[in-house]
């Protein structure tokens, strides 16, 4: 897939017109073409051979969660305000206080100024 031509006491190896890379190394590939993840941004990763946000495949993280892609992988997180597994489900800790009036002492406390009813949650 390369072309090689001779030189006088040498030759060199070129990519075909329209493809790019090392014909040794790398091989020859299609601009924005991948043979692994180092080929790609940090936030992409090399999936069927084309740099992909892997974030953008269906079923990475859980409901309501967060996918950010750090070194070629997705990560998952809780969005501010909320709590759970963010590979499974995520929950909102706030809400209105008319949720809770009449407060019940013993059934809520606080996170960082926001009232939670831990027998709702």
């Amino acid at each position: 897939m390369y072309r090689c031509q001779n030189a006088e006491g040498s030759f060199a190896c070129v990519c075909p017109h329209g493809l790019v890379g090392d014909p040794f190394k790398t091989g020859c590939k299609q601009p924005g073409d991948c043979f692994t993840d180092s080929d790609c941004p940090n936030s992409a990763a090399c999936i069927d051979n084309r740099c992909t946000n892997p974030c953008d495949a269906p079923g990475i993280c859980g409901r309501n969660a967060e996918c950010l892609a750090r070194d070629h992988v997705p990560i998952c997180r809780c969005p501010g305000q909320t709590t759970g597994n963010p590979a499974v489900s995520i929950k909102n800790l706030s809400f209105k206080f008319s949720k809770i009036l009449p407060f019940n002492i013993d059934t809520i406390f606080c996170i960082n100024i926001i009232v939670i009813d831990i027998l709702n949650l």
